[in-house]
C-alpha cells in the first residue's frame, strides 16, 4: 500500500528510525538507543512495496510508534 506517494530516491535517504528512537526516548528513557531501535524493528509492519528504493536495498517496513511505544 503506497497510498498514491511515490517511492524515494537513493539521493532522499530516509531517517525516520533514527528519530523515531529519539520519540522513544520520552516513553523509555531507561533504554538504550540501540534498544530503543531493536524496539522499532521488532514492531514495524510491512509495507508491501519497497517505500524509499525500488531495489533490494529498499525499505519494505513501516514504523508503528504506538505498537513500539507499548513495547518500550
Amino acid at each position: 500500500m503506497t497510498y498514491g506517494f511515490d517511492p524515494l530516491g537513493p539521493s532522499m535517504a530516509n531517517d525516520i528510525p533514527v528519530d523515531a528512537a529519539v520519540l522513544l526516548r520520552s516513553v523509555a528513557p531507561d533504554l538504550t538507543d540501540d534498544e530503543r531501535l531493536d524496539i522499532l524493528r521488532r514492531t514495524a509492519i510491512s509495507a508491501g512495496s519497497p517505500l524509499d528504493r525500488a531495489d533490494s536495498d529498499g525499505g519494505w517496513v513501516r514504523i508503528d510508534l504506538v505498537a513500539a511505544s507499548a513495547a518500550a
